[in-house]
C-alpha cells in the first residue's frame, strides 16, 4: 500500500491513498493554494474524494512542500515501517511529485526487503573473531552439508527466496527470530539476550509459542559456536547451553480408553470426504502426515503390494517399503489409479501436494483434544498395551530408524514390512467396525 501526505511550512496538508478503493479513501480534508485558481493564503477545504476528481495532480503549489511516503513491509515473518520524507520545489507540479515519490518508494521498498533477506548463498571462505554470527552460521551449515554428503545421508531442503537450500527451515527460523544477533559478533552475544528473543516469541495475536519452539533458539545457536571453536581454535563459552528449566518434555500422555480410540478411529474413516477418509486411512497404517501428503504414485507397486517412503519424504532419513494391506488397496482404487503424480493431490490443483493447512482446517472439525500427529501414540499404545505387541514391531509400524543400541540385535532380527503388516491389521480388524 502506497500513502503520502503533503506538508509544506503553511502546515498545508494533502492525503492520498494509492491501490485502494473510492470507498477507503481517507476522510481527511485539507487546505491548499494552486496557482490556477489564483488563491491566495488558506483556501477551503475539501473532501479527498472531491479534489481527487478535480484534477488536482496537474496544479502547481505556491510554495515548498514535502511528501511523507509511508508503508509496511512483511517478509520471512518480519515487518518493517517505511517512512520517508521528501522535500520539492513550489514549482514542481503535483503530478510530478508523486512520481518521484512513488519511483522512491519502490527504491525504498527494494532496500528494505534487501535488508530483511540476509544473504544464503554467500560463500564464506574463513571465519574468524570479527565474522558476525549469521557468517558463521552459514559457514556451518555448509560445513553440514558438507558432512551429510560425505556420510551418505539425506539433508532436508527448502525454499528460501525462491531457491531451494539446503536446511532451508534453519535458515528461516534465523531470519525470523535471530534478527537481532545476526550481525554481532559470538563474543558480544548474551544469554540474557536470548532470552529476551524467546520471551518475545509470540503469535500474531499476541499467544506465546510452545515452549519446544522457544528452546529452538539455543538449539540452532548453541552448535554454531561448536563449530566456530573447532574452526578457529578459539574457545568461545556458548549462551545458549540448555539448563534444567530449557529442557521440554516431548512424551506426550495422551490417556483414551479402548472404545474412544475405536470411536476415534472409525469416524476418521468414515469421513464423507472420500479423499480425506483415505488419507487417515494411510496415517492409521502409521505413517506421518507429510508421508502421506508427500506419496507419489511412482512409490506404488500394486503387483509386489508394496509402497516406499522415499527418503527425501522420512524423518528417519532412510527410504522404507511397507505392504499395501487390502485396506489400503481400496484406498488407492477410490483415489482412481495412476502412473504418476500425487495420490493426494491438492484440492485445487492436481500438480502439487495436498497442503498441511488444508489438512489441519479439515482436523479442526473433528474437535479433538489432539492433534493428527499424535494418531500415532494412540496407534502404538493400542499396539503395545491391547493387542501386546513388541517394541521392535511398534516401531516397524510407526517408521521409527532403530538405534545405536539396537542395531546389533537388528542385524540378525530384521521387522520386515510383512510382520508390519500383520501387526495394523490385526489392530484394525479389532476396531474398525
Amino acid at each position: 500500500m502506497f500513502y503520502c501526505r503533503i506538508e509544506d511550512i503553511k502546515n498545508i496538508r494533502y492525503v492520498c491513498a494509492d491501490d485502494i478503493k473510492d470507498d477507503q479513501l481517507p476522510k481527511s480534508k485539507f487546505d491548499v493554494s494552486y496557482e490556477d485558481k489564483k488563491i491566495k493564503g488558506k483556501s477551503s477545504s475539501f473532501e479527498v474524494r472531491t479534489i481527487l476528481s478535480k484534477n488536482i495532480t496537474s496544479c502547481k503549489f505556491k510554495e515548498e512542500y514535502q511528501l511523507l511516503i509511508t508503508g509496511e513491509i512483511k517478509k520471512a515473518g518480519k515487518r518493517k515501517k517505511i517512512k520517508r520524507i521528501l522535500t520539492y520545489s513550489a514549482g514542481t507540479t503535483f503530478k510530478k511529485a508523486i512520481e518521484d515519490a512513488r519511483r522512491k518508494y519502490d527504491e525504498a521498498t527494494n532496500e528494505v526487503k534487501e535488508n530483511l533477506s540476509n544473504p544464503i548463498s554467500k560463500e564464506i571462505e574463513e571465519i574468524t573473531i570479527l565474522s558476525t554470527f549469521n557468517e558463521v552460521f552459514l559457514h556451518y551449515l555448509d560445513a553440514k552439508r558438507v558432512r551429510y554428503d560425505a556420510n551418505n545421508d539425506v539433508y532436508k531442503s527448502a525454499y528460501v527466496d525462491g531457491k531451494l537450500i539446503p536446511f532451508g527451515r534453519e535458515v528461516m527460523f534465523a531470519r525470523t527470530w535471530l534478527d537481532p544477533i545476526l550481525h554481532k559478533t559470538l563474543d558480544k552475544i548474551t544469554r540474557s539476550e536470548l532470552d529476551r528473543i524467546r520471551a518475545g516469541m509470540v503469535k500474531e495475536d499476541g499467544t506465546p509459542l510452545k515452549k519446544r519452539t522457544k528452546v529452538m533458539v539455543l538449539e540452532v545457536v548453541n552448535p554454531v559456536y561448536g563449530h566456530f571453536t573447532k574452526e578457529t581454535k578459539i574457545a568461545l563459552e556458548s549462551p545458549a547451553t540448555k539448563t534444567k528449566k530449557d529442557k521440554v518434555d516431548n512424551a506426550r500422555h495422551i490417556k483414551k480408553t479402548d472404545a474412544q480410540i475405536k470411536e476415534i478411529f472409525n469416524a476418521l474413516v468414515n469421513n464423507k470426504i472420500t479423499w480425506l477418509a483415505n488419507m487417515y486411512m494411510f496415517m492409521l497404517h502409521g505413517r506421518r502426515v507429510g508421508e502421506v501428503m508427500s506419496l507419489r504414485w511412482e512409490n506404488i507397486n500394486i503387483d509386489f503390494e508394496e509402497y516406499v517412503i522415499p527418503v527425501e519424504s522420512n524423518k528417519a532419513r532412510v527410504s522404507m517399503t511397507y505392504k499395501i494391506t487390502p485396506r489400503l488397496l481400496k484406498a488407492l482404487e477410490q483415489q482412481g489409479m495412476k502412473k504418476s503424480g500425487y495420490v493426494f493431490p491438492a484440492v485445487t490443483n492436481d500438480e502439487k501436494p495436498n497442503h498441511s493447512a488444508e489438512m489441519q482446517r479439515q482436523w479442526k472439525k473433528h474437535d479433538y483434544d489432539f492433534t493428527q500427529h499424535d494418531l500415532r501414540h494412540l496407534i502404538g499404545g493400542y499396539l503395545v498395551n491391547t493387542r501386546g505387541v513388541s517394541i521392535d514391531v511398534v516401531g516397524g509400524v510407526l517408521g521409527h530408524k532403530q538405534s545405536e543400541s539396537q542395531s546389533i540385535t537388528f542385524r540378525y532380527s530384521t521387522i520386515t514390512p510383512e510382520t508390519v503388516a500383520d501387526a495394523v491389521t490385526g489392530m484394525l480388524d479389532e476396531i474398525l467396525v
